[in-house]
């Protein structure tokens, strides 16, 4: 099991509400990506909008979708 990092905590507690709010679907999965809202019945296709490759989940956007590839990079450095 992995331990807490306070700094990273820290860091999330003073973001604003809007902000915890994306931050804790993308952990959690319960969010607005097409994934989700299929399986509550509130969208007809799980696939992403943005590549059509794959079903929208939140490790498909943060990683694995080629048309948020050129973001990655930028961001993290690593396409995938």
């Amino acid at each position: 099991m992995l331990g807490v990092n306070t700094r990273l905590s820290k860091y999330a507690l003073r973001l604003p509400r809007r902000d915890v709010r994306i931050l804790s679907g993308l952990l959690t999965g319960h969010n607005t990506l097409n994934g989700h809202l299929d399986l509550l019945k509130k969208q007809s296709d799980a696939l992403c909008p943005l590549c059509e490759d794959e079903q929208e989940t939140s490790l498909h956007f943060l990683g694995r979708c080629s048309a948020t590839m050129v973001r990655r990079i930028q961001h993290f450095e690593r396409p995938f």
